[in-house]
């Protein structure tokens, strides 16, 4: 739209260049308008630091995919929890591991989009999914 260069700007409403000029304080001159542009802040974080600390926001079938892997999780762990021999702080670990983990293995086509379509995922993948969760019983249990 505006386009920078040698302390012009090409005003989009006229064909001829727009005079812009800077002061230390961060205040621009254009036309003899005053406007103020401030430079965004250098926290010492750069952008791949910001992304990655940033939760994104999930899509509405991840969040149910996610939802219903929590309640197959938290099936297959009861009857362990009920007999004592893990913690209900170890029971919430194991649950939120086992959904990060294989909820970030997916791509986002590979998410089943429909409640019918999740559940056949997880009916299809049960044994590996227990599997994985008696998996991480015995890491945290042992431990």
């Amino acid at each position: 739209m505006f386009h920078y260069s040698d302390g012009f700007l090409a005003s989009p409403k006229f064909d001829k260049p727009t005079s812009m000029t800077s002061d230390p304080d961060g205040i621009t001159v254009i036309d003899g308008l005053d406007v103020e542009i401030t430079p965004p802040k250098n926290d010492g974080f750069d952008a791949a630091t910001v992304d990655k600390g940033k939760k994104s926001k999930d899509s509405r079938s991840m969040k149910l995919f996610k939802i219903a892997l929590a309640e197959f999780v938290k099936d297959v762990l009861k009857p362990s929890w009920k007999q004592g021999n893990m913690s209900k702080e170890t029971f919430k670990t194991i649950v939120k591991n086992i959904v990060d983990e294989v909820s970030g293995a997916m791509q986002s086509y590979q998410i089943p989009k429909s409640p019918g379509d999740i559940n056949q995922y997880i009916e299809s993948s049960q044994r590996k999914l227990t599997k994985c969760v008696m998996g991480h019983v015995g890491k945290y249990v042992e431990a």
